[in-house]
């Protein structure tokens, strides 16, 4: 299956062994929400820059999207 041509990938620290992708390769809009927060589970602290990055990739040019993701979705993380 193609990959869609506007998705987002949402890269997350491990302490135990580094960056890795919690999304499973493309996130669509509608699901990134869901993505953030469940990443967001087992932090003790609010998402920030030190532990996410997240990339809007639109018809294979990738934008740094990881202000925006955070500011939105970080007050919905319970």
């Amino acid at each position: 299956m193609p990959y869609p041509n506007t998705f987002y990938i949402v890269h997350k620290r491990f302490p135990e062994f580094g960056w890795g992708d919690v999304g499973d390769g493309p996130v669509l809009e509608e699901d990134l929400t869901d993505t953030l927060i469940e990443a967001c589970k087992d932090a003790h602290y609010p998402p920030d820059r030190v532990d996410f990055r997240i990339w809007h990739i639109v018809n294979g040019q990738a934008e740094d999207r990881t202000d925006w993701a955070l500011r939105t979705v970080a007050p919905l993380v319970p």
